[in-house]
């Protein structure tokens, strides 16, 4: 919704996020003090900052949904699960894994040293 880069209320994105008012303007603080949004408290509207506008847009395919999410496996033993499977550092290095989930599914990990 606010892709667009135009002002936005508040109230408008909690109901299209489905989520409290008061959870929303908890993120929105959040996000404004991050400066990744801008948030007019007065009128109580929020628009993308231009630098975060222009970034490029990742395009799904055949209109699937996709997730992205990294991962930190701490050094010597550290250990995670991702969709019932199970993933160990057994290195002396700490490592880090940023995946990508299309339709539910795991179809990328890139793996490296932090």
């Amino acid at each position: 919704m606010i892709e667009d880069g135009q002002w936005h209320r508040i109230e408008d994105l909690a109901e299209e996020l489905n989520l409290p008012l008061e959870k929303v303007v908890q993120i929105i603080t959040c996000l404004a003090k991050a400066k990744l949004i801008d948030y007019n408290e007065k009128t109580k509207e929020v628009k993308l900052q231009e630098w975060i506008k222009n970034l490029p847009v990742l395009k799904c395919k055949n209109n699937s949904k996709r997730s992205i999410g990294t991962l930190i496996l701490p050094r010597d033993g550290g250990s995670a699960e991702i969709q019932g499977i199970t993933i160990h550092n057994n290195s002396n290095l700490d490592l880090e894994l940023d995946f990508l989930i299309e339709n539910g599914k795991i179809k990328e990990i890139n793996i490296k040293n932090i």
